[in-house]
């Protein structure tokens, strides 16, 4: 994933045809569902229970935009466009790459809960399939959120 050219309303990537096909399968993972820990395990049991019913609550109203969102993301006309030497070209609204990020990142931390918040080093090739599964989207969201963010820098390095 390759910043071509920016502007100060999108950014544009050129993207192998692996690339593209493993953004895509990443993003269609979102959202990833983990039990969420308590916020607090001090004070009253009544407030408490209120407020993470509250938060449980906007969390899932979060993700069901997001889910949306997604999905109009990956089907706009133009998102992804053939180019010349076999790739594609990415069009991101610098508005989108926030949101982008965002959603990347709830992928990962997810599948991060899901495996227990392991330490990534102890995960070893030979892992269950579902556990290399997991692991191998963390790292690909991993891979993906610091393209965005350096081609964020080289943008901003650019327009100054």
């Amino acid at each position: 994933m390759t910043l071509v050219e920016h502007n100060e309303h999108h950014l544009v990537f050129t993207l192998s045809d692996e690339q593209q096909l493993l953004l895509e399968h990443t993003l269609k993972r979102y959202p990833v569902d983990f039990e969420e820990e308590a916020i607090s395990r001090f004070g009253d049991e009544e407030q408490f229970a209120e407020e993470t019913e509250m938060l449980r609550e906007a969390v899932e109203e979060s993700r069901a935009v997001n889910r949306r969102a997604v999905g109009n993301f990956l089907r706009e006309p133009g998102r992804f466009v053939d180019d010349d030497e076999g790739g594609c070209r990415l069009l991101l609204q610098r508005t989108k790459i926030n949101w982008l990020l965002e959603v990347l990142n709830e992928i990962r931390v997810g599948y991060w809960h899901l495996l227990g918040r392991p330490n990534l080093e102890e995960y070893r090739a030979d892992a269950a399939p579902d556990v290399t599964d997991k692991v191998f989207a963390m790292q690909l969201c991993g891979w993906f959120q610091m393209s965005l963010l350096e081609a964020l820098e080289e943008a901003e390095e650019g327009n100054a």
